[in-house]
């Protein structure tokens, strides 16, 4: 690479550029225009940050956990959400708490047969607190206990009950469900 050639790029570039982004008059530029220079401005950062990084004798490391970062929040909830036991969705006990769950499905219903005993939940879904700014699993209220049992379970046994009632040979039932649950601190 020739350092002095970028070097001496580099200089002329920064003579050129305004010091203040709000000194850029872009009013006789098209749209589009706008949109390429932007494009190859977001180009030429990219490359002169791999470049700085090379320069660099001390390497930066290649995970950073960051639990900050929503998607690595996201990532921690679901896979500890895995480890909790299965437990079937008909006979839960109530419980206090807010959170995340799965549901999955045992039965022999022909539509849901790709995902039947399987670990590939049926529906995945959350119950948010009673209170946002609730800190304990008594102050957000039986809210996940709720959405699992109150909403989830009455709708599944609501088809029960009418397909048993139309004399239908197959249908679901809240015995084949199961699911796994997290309860999850707010605020």
């Amino acid at each position: 690479m020739d350092f002095d050639g970028l070097s001496e790029a580099l200089r002329g570039l920064l003579e050129v550029l305004p010091d203040d982004s709000s000194m850029v008059d872009v009013s006789g530029l098209t749209a589009q225009r706008r949109k390429r220079l932007r494009t190859l401005i977001q180009q030429a950062v990219t490359r002169l940050e791999a470049v700085s990084t090379g320069l660099d004798p001390v390497r930066l490391p290649q995970i950073v956990f960051d639990p900050s970062d929503p998607d690595v929040v996201g990532r921690l909830i679901g896979d500890t959400l895995l480890e909790q036991p299965r437990s079937p969705l008909g006979s839960l006990a109530r419980f206090y708490g807010s959170g995340v769950y799965a549901l999955y499905y045992l039965g022999d219903f022909p539509a849901y047969a790709p995902i039947r005993c399987s670990d590939t939940p049926i529906y995945v879904g959350k119950a948010d607190p009673a209170a946002q700014d609730a800190r304990t699993p008594i102050e957000q209220g039986e809210k996940l206990y709720s959405r699992l049992v109150a909403e989830h379970g009455k709708s599944i046994k609501q088809v029960e009950e009418y397909a048993r009632s139309a004399n239908l040979t197959r249908f679901i039932k809240l015995a084949d469900f199961e699911c796994r649950y997290l309860v999850v601190r707010s605020a």
